[in-house]
């Protein structure tokens, strides 16, 4: 019976206790907003980017031609927002029958 009441109070509990791995990690994103309070993760990013998948992100990230990104310790990737709009202007046109920048003179 007992055990049925802790079950039913951690359901109503929204601010059940956290793993080691859940508190370290919530710790890194909060150090890397501190650190960089105008940049973006990457799924904030690829949503600001126009609802891309993140996968394409990080391939970018790979192999070059994305949008510029900073990390922050081992494992965060950071995108600053002034990069994103960088990005997204660089490859502005005046009609589609424009050629691309990358038709141009390649990715930079």
């Amino acid at each position: 019976m007992r055990k049925r009441m802790v079950q039913s109070v951690q359901k109503l509990n929204p601010e059940k206790k956290l793993s080691r791995k859940d508190r370290d990690e919530t710790r890194r994103r909060e150090a890397a907003t501190v650190i960089m309070p105008n940049a973006l993760d990457e799924f904030e990013a690829a949503r600001y980017l126009g609802d891309m998948k993140v996968s394409t992100l990080r391939t970018w990230r790979v192999r070059g031609g994305g949008p510029m990104f900073t990390r922050v310790g081992a494992k965060l990737i950071r995108y600053p927002v002034q990069e994103l709009d960088a990005f997204l202007a660089k490859d502005l046109r005046k009609s589609t029958s424009s050629p691309a920048p990358a038709a141009l003179g390649g990715l930079t």
